[in-house]
């Protein structure tokens, strides 16, 4: 979970927090001059605003496009005013500061809410543009890039930055370092009008996220406790706590050992992950390892391996946890290690010194083994939830940066491929569709991917809709249904509202011939279709006047469910 933060109150900088913005993005100071450069009217305005303030002049002069503005002191004491402004940069450390030296100023940085939007709003509004529901900033500076994130997450915005390869506006290839930002963006209070984003119609929320752990080895690390909560954010502003089966098991671990302590035993868990560690014989040379004794891969067999542990263990009074993570992959290559680990126990001869804590996606490895190893295993089983809906879109707007080109999807896009695959909970199903749907916007030759590339991909990833559905509908069913399809079809949106189908329900009635229901059997209507997995509805949330229920496909494209359509239209269908 990530989170937006308040400072502490500290002085305001010299100069407007949005002016400094547009600085940032488009400005530069040489020779006691300042200039703005820019093609929009709203800057314009900010710019003479700005020079009214200093009491400076401003020439205009083309550059392509857009227009140099440059800030020069008037005839009537102007040279001392706009030493004035010079000193306000000097004083921020920004003056004759080339744009990959530029930076935010901790004024700025660390200041109010309101301060750091308004210098996000200058830098957007400036070298920022609006692509698919979120904004994109590109800058050569290195520290205005990470400075521009810190801002961006500290008022509670999905934000990353990736090195890119550019070129400038007179061919010359350089490293540039672009900033994605998203999530309720509607809040950034841009002035020029195309870069104002709309209300953020999505119901989840960017800031809650997943993570993923990796093996960093057996070395020496080092801990730290905070007081109150025990929680802290890093450098993202990710608020800490832990998650996940891996880290489920080593918390256990712990909270054995500690519990341990205060009878005066000795508990220690050894987390291996069968995966790496792939036989039995190495995974007891690495709880050997933890003990302090040093045992070569090979040379030993299992069982003087095994005896060299007990012993250990029994003269140090010490009772072992081995953690088998992934202990599918171990069951799988070799299901007789299962039957082994549950009799290490009685090999121990009764000294209780050995306990085992099964790990896996699934207990679908117990399928694999005899009734005896079953019979012998006494376990108590936690299970972790699958993925939800919000987790799913956070994966998958994370590893969209880096597969898709900007603004090449949506997130409205990627919020229909989560809820889709919400239902599986699976990541890994959720990534592929989304694949698939990049690879039928490739095919159909659109720059971006459009939620019917999304239900085109859906249609042919497990489970398929099964067109025989369509044939135990009635005659109005599938005229809602053509109505959904059509809306759909057309529209670059995920969902078609109940007065839309309605509307366009009334329309192919009236073309058909065919009398048209009342709301109440068309609402019925919709619910059976609902009911049968054929189409999807959810409540509107934000951005719609009022509440009104949303209608969706996810198993099928409206074109393809279309077509299905029309051959029954043809050959006939239940009244």
């Amino acid at each position: 979970m990530r989170t937006g933060v308040d400072f502490p109150l500290i002085p305001v900088g010299p100069i407007d927090a949005y002016f400094l913005g547009v600085y940032l993005g488009d400005g530069g100071s040489a020779n006691g001059g300042i200039t703005i450069t820019s093609a929009d009217a709203e800057i314009a305005t900010v710019v003479n605003g700005q020079a009214g303030k200093y009491l400076l002049q401003v020439h205009q002069y083309p550059a392509g496009q857009a227009h140099v503005y440059h800030l020069t002191p008037g005839r009537t004491g102007g040279q001392a005013l706009l030493n004035r402004l010079a000193r306000d940069l000097i004083a921020l450390e920004l003056y004759k500061k080339t744009s990959e030296l530029k930076f935010i100023p901790p004024q700025y940085k660390f200041g109010s809410r309101t301060t750091r939007l308004e210098v996000l709003a200058g830098l957007l509004d400036t070298d920022g543009s609006l692509d698919g529901g979120y904004y994109d900033f590109l800058t050569k500076s290195k520290q205005l890039a990470e400075d521009l994130a810190f801002v961006s997450r500290s008022l509670g915005f999905y934000t990353f930055v990736r090195e890119k390869s550019s070129h400038d506006q007179f061919g010359h290839e350089g490293l540039y370092y672009r900033v994605g930002i998203s999530g309720d963006i509607s809040k950034i209070p841009t002035r020029v009008s195309r870069k104002q984003a709309p209300t953020r119609r999505q119901k989840k929320s960017v800031l809650r996220t997943g993570f993923t752990l990796k093996p960093l080895g057996e070395e020496e690390y080092f801990g730290f406790r905070v007081d109150s909560d025990q929680r802290y954010l890093l450098d993202d502003f990710t608020v800490t706590h832990n998650s996940g089966k891996t880290m489920l098991a080593k918390k256990l671990g712990e909270a054995l050992q500690k519990k341990a302590m205060l009878y005066g035993n000795l508990v220690k868990l050894v987390h291996v992950n069968c995966r790496i560690d792939r036989t039995l014989q190495a995974i007891l040379v690495k709880a050997l390892s933890s003990l302090g004794y040093a045992y070569p891969s090979r040379g030993y067999s299992f069982e003087e391996l095994l005896h060299s542990l007990l012993e250990e263990l029994k003269r140090s009074r010490t009772h072992l946890i081995l953690a088998f993570d992934e202990v599918d992959s171990l069951v799988s290559s070799d299901p007789s290690t299962l039957y082994t680990i549950t009799r290490l126990r009685e090999i121990s001869q009764g000294s209780q010194v050995f306990s085992s804590l099964l790990v896996s996606k699934t207990l679908d490895y117990l399928k694999m083994v005899d009734l005896s190893t079953l019979s012998s295993i006494q376990w108590n089983t936690v299970s972790l939830e699958p993925y939800s809906g919000e987790q799913l879109y956070d994966i998958l707007l994370s590893r969209s940066v880096d597969a898709f080109n900007s603004g090449c999807i949506s997130e409205e896009c990627l919020q229909l491929a989560a809820d889709i695959t919400s239902t599986y909970g699976d990541a890994r199903y959720a990534l592929d569709l989304v694949y698939r749907a990049g690879k039928a916007a490739d095919l159909s030759e659109s720059h971006t991917v459009m939620p019917e590339h999304v239900r085109q991909a859906k249609a042919s990833l497990p489970p398929q809709f099964r067109k025989e559905e369509l044939s135990y509908l009635t005659k109005h069913q599938r005229i809602v249904l053509m109505a959904i399809s059509n809306l759909l079809k057309k529209s670059d949106s995920t969902h078609v509202t109940i007065g839309e189908v309605e509307k366009n329900y009334n329309s192919l009635c009236e073309g058909m011939g065919v009398a048209a229901n009342h709301h109440t059997q068309l609402w019925s209507d919709v619910n059976e279709l609902a009911r049968k997995g054929i189409i999807e509805t959810q409540l509107s949330g934000k951005g719609l006047r009022g509440r009104t229920t949303l209608i969706g496909l996810s198993l099928v494209s409206a074109k393809e469910l279309i077509g299905e359509l029309e051959k029954g239209m043809v050959t006939g269908v239940r009244g």
